[in-house]
């Protein structure tokens, strides 16, 4: 989830994500994010702000990035953060609208995590951790509203595999998607 108030040259952005577990119960990963976004160009703008990762445990990040609109309109939002030690993660994340219909709209999507420092007290490792694949179609209801459903693929890498692997957790995921996408 994510929204923003203020005008076209400066805004306060709010993001949350998250992932919930139905087996067992609670929130596998949670975050918000509140950021202050200056337009840097016709189509990006530079965030700067605050990150709170609340689960698995809760831990505060300073954050910088970009978001905005690359050439053939992708979609891109970047982001580094800096922890209260030192520790950094960065999030890469990227979408594109094909418009099969005016009010039909398939949408591929990447999201790739790395760390610069393992934390093998959360079985994440070092370097890139995770990434997804993604792919959603939504339909238009009317342009502030379109639900969507969709597949997801996910997968660790390196040391975030490794420790996965010898927890006997899944390397690998599948997963179905469903919501509803609004916007004013």
């Amino acid at each position: 989830m994510q929204g923003w108030v203020g005008n076209r040259l400066n805004r306060i952005w709010g993001k949350s994500e998250g992932a919930y577990l139905t087996e067992a119960d609670a929130f596998e990963d949670a975050e918000v994010q509140l950021l202050y976004g200056r337009a840097i160009s016709k189509y990006f703008d530079f965030q700067a702000g605050v990150r709170e990762s609340l689960e698995p445990d809760s831990k505060t990040y300073g954050a910088i990035g970009i978001m905005g609109l690359a050439p053939d309109w992708f979609e891109l939002d970047a982001a580094i953060f800096i922890g209260e030690h030192g520790d950094t993660i960065g999030e890469f994340e990227a979408e594109y609208d094909i418009h099969v219909t005016e009010r039909l709209i398939l949408q591929p999507r990447i999201e790739l995590n790395l760390a610069g420092q393992a934390d093998p007290e959360h079985l994440q490792g070092s370097g890139l951790r995770n990434g997804e694949l993604g792919l959603r179609l939504r339909y238009k209801i009317v342009k502030e509203v379109a639900p969507y459903i969709g597949v997801s693929y996910a997968r660790q890498f390196g040391e975030t595999a490794d420790f996965a692997e010898a927890f006997g957790e899944d390397v690998e995921t599948t997963s179905f998607v469903a919501g509803l996408r609004i916007w004013y």
